[in-house]
């Protein structure tokens, strides 16, 4: 599922952390989840997934989730957010990381539901192609693949997991801006080899609070890197 991945702990009276993929402290950001203790059948508990917006349809609205974030707390009214848990690494009492994934899901299912502000997303067993086919006709740009019999892996690329591509689709960093007729241009770099090589350029943001967002980031961040290959920077 799109969106920012996040873990989400609640301790036994309900209190609620959110952190980041990057070790930071996102709670006051989503203040729309707080909550969220109301959804999970068994504290204190430790969920790892994503923060997302959905849709009409209920699909992960990542353009949505870009504006969440450039408006910051005062966005919650316009684009609220809900969190999709994908895994349990605590509940009750003990630990479950140590359990196979399939034990871990079985789990979820029983502490959180499918509605609300914390849900648990459908997963498929032995269906993998129809799951495909029916993703890619709602939509979706990726079904994720997970090993049964796999343990929870903290802090590295998990080799039992595997994302399988709907659409074409790169992973790139920003690393320029570009002024053009109506909105500005992004300029995208790949990692190749240790470098950034230039990947091309796509049209930025149609919001007016991301566009200015993006811009105060980038002059905090603004720097001649000399492993950047190939941009026209101007």
């Amino acid at each position: 599922w799109d969106g920012a991945r996040t873990i989400m702990s609640v301790d036994e009276a309900g209190s609620l952390r959110l952190t980041a993929e990057s070790g930071l402290d996102v709670t006051a950001r989503y203040p729309e989840l707080r909550f969220a203790a109301e959804h999970i059948q068994r504290l204190p508990a430790v969920l790892d997934g994503v923060v997302a917006t959905l849709d009409a349809q209920g699909r992960p609205d990542l353009e949505g989730l870009g504006l969440r974030v450039a408006l910051g707390e005062r966005g919650a009214a316009q684009r609220s957010v809900v969190f999709l848990a994908t895994d349990v690494l605590f509940a009750g009492t003990e630990p479950t990381v140590s359990r196979p994934l399939s034990a871990r899901l079985g789990l979820l299912g029983e502490l959180v539901g499918h509605r609300g502000i914390v849900q648990a997303p459908d997963t498929v067993e032995g269906r993998g192609v129809g799951l495909a086919e029916a993703a890619g006709q709602r939509g979706l740009t990726a079904v994720l693949a997970r090993r049964a019999a796999a343990p929870y892996r903290s802090g590295v690329a998990s080799p039992d997991r595997l994302q399988i591509l709907l659409r074409p689709r790169a992973t790139c960093v920003i690393v320029g801006i570009e002024e053009g007729a109506e909105r500005p241009y992004l300029l995208l770099a790949e990692q190749d080899a240790g470098r950034l090589a230039y990947s091309g350029r796509v049209k930025g943001p149609r919001h007016a609070a991301v566009e200015q967002w993006l811009a105060q980031r980038a002059a905090t961040l603004a720097t001649l890197d000399p492993n950047l290959v190939g941009a026209p920077l101007r």
